[in-house]
């Protein structure tokens, strides 16, 4: 079994949105996914989870997925044919574990070209949520409340990087020490 760092974001209740969804959908798509700061799992409280939700689909739809060096190209191709194997194991894998929500549909017919992919009721012992995929997956995990945001988000082996988006103060002095 494979465990390695899963970038997690968690969006508070009281989250400006607008800078939320933008830049969730560039950590987890830019690149292709393929820089060990990508976003991975994206954390949502029950109370915003709807509402965050529309806005990410709507966000992830309007990605365009073709030859980086054309204008307008969010979404390129992966690294080289073995990653693009790999990746659409996993995908596979999301499929049989959890829901798809959304994969991009125009997608270059060759090249190594993954569509931007969102996986929900996604749950933290999934091997999506816990396996480093290395590509534009997304899995989306539900959870009751703040604490269990965190203990979501610090479920891992392995921890690189995260993401807090709160207007709290409270929120991100506990978000700073780890709780």
């Amino acid at each position: 079994m494979r465990w390695a760092a899963k970038i997690a974001v968690i969006i508070d209740s009281d989250a400006d949105l607008d800078e939320a969804i933008v830049d969730s959908i560039y950590s987890a798509f830019g690149y292709q996914g393929q820089k060990c700061s990508a976003l991975s799992r994206l954390i949502l409280l029950e109370e915003n989870y709807d509402r965050v939700m529309e806005r990410l689909l709507s966000a992830a739809a309007s990605l365009r997925v073709g030859n980086p060096e054309e204008p307008g190209i969010m979404v390129g191709p992966v690294i080289d044919e073995a990653a693009y194997k790999r990746i659409s194991e996993y995908i596979e894998i999301g499929k049989s574990e959890a829901t798809l929500a959304y994969q991009a549909k125009e997608v270059p017919p060759e090249g190594y070209f993954i569509p931007p992919t969102i996986f929900t009721g996604v749950k933290p012992n999934m091997r999506i949520a816990r396996e480093e995929i290395f590509g534009p997956v997304l899995s989306v995990i539900k959870v009751r409340d703040l604490d269990e945001a965190f203990e979501v988000a610090n479920g891992t082996d392995y921890a690189l990087t995260a993401g807090f988006f709160s207007r709290s103060p409270a929120d991100i002095d506990r978000a700073k020490a780890g709780d």
